[in-house]
């Protein structure tokens, strides 16, 4: 069994949150390739959620009006590129646009429209090339019916070279061009919004979405594109669920208490950096944990002791649910004070809403086993029902 003292925990503490630091300074980088007319700037601005009135990409009224490359940036990190083609970005020489190409494109995405057509391909074969993953959606689904869209995308794949296996997302990406109308039974109306000011048209979105966080989070960089969305209830949801599956996870292993605290410093951090765009330190999330401890004293000395003695089983499983519904309770609180944008100094709130899920934690979780609580879902779908 490991040595652990109180350098060695903190010393462990460090090198996580250094290492989740550093991957939120590193730069995300999205390729959109597609030809013109085919929807790209409304796809983005679906994408990244924007409202109708705060769109990302310019949308021109004329369908096809403009050729050349857009570029954007979400504050230091991300870079956005809509173009037409690779080939219009090294024509145009821009110095942003190569110097993605340079540091390397994280996420490429061809957006296609209308009938299959061979001559994307090249378009695919680039962002191939250039990108370490690649999404391929067919914009416009709502043009073709129930019945025949199956067979549309399926010619895009032949036309492209997938397989059977690989996956085009049909979406619709409908009301950020000020020519958009909805149509009922032949009369057109305005479009309407949801909300957050999103149009309702929006159709599979969140599918491609979900994937391309999925990916960014095998990278550590999924919180860099998460911070952008509008609706982040959804993301802090997974921030939440997995910290407190991995906490319960730590309650097996000799010197649990450095792994426990550094999944909750780092699960903090991520859920203020999701919520605000800044990175809370090290310190101050230690203080956070040190107030709700003081809440769970008892609790808090039963784990401390037993992350220092080799597994027993029964008391192993108990320190899993203290360690994980209390983790759960703490970020679920810190998620809770953010989203309402409520100073993490109204300490009455935080210990409040704090105490209120930790109470019926306990009583959900009585009955699980160890399968249980180390799975996200098992969580998600309990903190959705708390909260």
């Amino acid at each position: 069994m490991e040595n652990y003292n109180e350098k060695s925990i903190d010393e462990k503490v460090d090198e996580m949150y250094l290492e989740w630091k550093v991957k939120l300074e590193s730069p995300l980088n999205v390729l959109v390739l597609g030809k013109v007319s085919a929807g790209k700037s409304s796809f983005l601005n679906a994408f990244f959620d924007r409202e109708m009135d705060d769109v990302l990409f310019e949308v021109n009224a004329k369908s096809g009006e403009t050729t050349k490359v857009k570029f954007e940036k979400l504050g230091e990190n991300i870079s956005i590129a809509d173009t037409p083609g690779l080939d219009d970005i090294k024509s145009e020489n821009s110095a942003e646009t190569l110097k993605m190409l340079d540091e390397g494109v994280d996420v490429g995405i061809l957006v296609l429209s209308g009938s299959a057509d061979k001559s994307q391909k090249g378009h695919y074969d680039d962002l191939l090339k250039n990108s370490s993953e690649v999404f391929i959606v067919l914009n416009k689904a709502d043009n073709f019916s129930k019945e025949n869209l199956p067979h549309v995308i399926e010619q895009w794949k032949e036309q492209l070279g997938l397989s059977s296996e690989q996956k085009i997302y049909p979406v619709v990406s409908r009301g950020y061009d000020p020519k958009d109308k909805e149509t009922f039974r032949g009369q057109e109306y305005d479009i309407e919004v949801d909300n957050y000011g999103r149009p309702k048209t929006l159709q599979g979105i969140d599918a491609v979405r979900d994937d391309v966080l999925d990916f960014l989070a095998k990278k550590g960089k999924d919180l860099l594109l998460a911070k952008e969305l509008k609706d982040k209830s959804k993301k802090a949801l997974a921030i939440i669920s997995t910290a407190t599956a991995s906490g319960a996870g730590a309650a097996f292993i000799p010197g649990s208490a450095a792994y426990l605290i550094g999944i909750q410093v780092v699960a903090i951090g991520s859920l203020g950096y999701l919520y605000t765009g800044e990175i809370i330190s090290k310190s101050n999330a230690i203080s956070l944990i040190g107030t709700f401890a003081a809440e769970q004293v008892g609790m808090n000395l039963f784990l401390l002791t037993k992350s220092f003695l080799p597994p027993t089983g029964v008391i192993d499983l108990a320190a899993a649910v203290i360690a994980a519904s209390v983790t759960a309770a703490m970020l679920s609180a810190v998620a809770y004070l953010l989203s309402h944008e409520i100073d993490f100094d109204d300490k009455e709130q935080l210990l409040s809403v704090f105490n209120e899920i930790r109470a019926t934690l306990q009583k959900e979780t009585k009955s699980a086993n160890k399968e249980d609580l180390l799975k996200g879902e098992f969580w998600i779908s309990l903190i959705k029902k708390i909260i």
